[in-house]
């Protein structure tokens, strides 16, 4: 449901329409707010929209460094997974062999289907799936 939440950035006041809980909302705007401030405090513009085109590079800049760094450790998750399916399986092989254990096909059958389940996206708390995301 669309609410409005009143919010103040770089000392005017919005009025922000969103289907978002307002604790988050007003934390957006907060963000905002104080990344504006402290570009027009360590900046020498005064203009208040080189300012704030300034405060909304950096954001963007810090979000998708932010994304890379997911997207990187998500490979190396994935990659690390396959390393523990892989040896997982060896090891049940090795113990099939020397007959500790009448057979692997169970066990192999298990991991494959949790494997298959970690490679399907994730879909966060915002309601879009992390793939989508990137």
């Amino acid at each position: 449901m669309r609410r409005s939440v009143s919010v103040t950035i770089a000392g005017q006041p919005y009025v922000l329409r969103s289907d978002a809980d307002e604790a988050w909302v007003t934390r957006v705007a907060g963000v905002v707010d104080a990344r504006f401030k402290k570009v027009q405090r360590d900046a020498r513009e005064v203009s208040t929209h080189r300012v704030a085109m300034l405060a909304a590079l950096q954001i963007a800049d810090e979000l998708l460094a932010e994304r890379e760094r997911r997207a990187a450790l998500r490979r190396a998750v994935r990659a690390r997974g396959k390393q523990v399916l892989e040896l997982a399986s060896a090891l049940e092989r090795a113990a099939v062999a020397s007959n500790h254990l009448p057979s692997a096909s169970v066990h192999i059958e298990i991991a494959s289907s949790a494997a298959a389940r970690t490679s399907s996206p994730v879909v966060s708390d915002r309601g879009r799936s992390e793939d989508e995301v990137l």
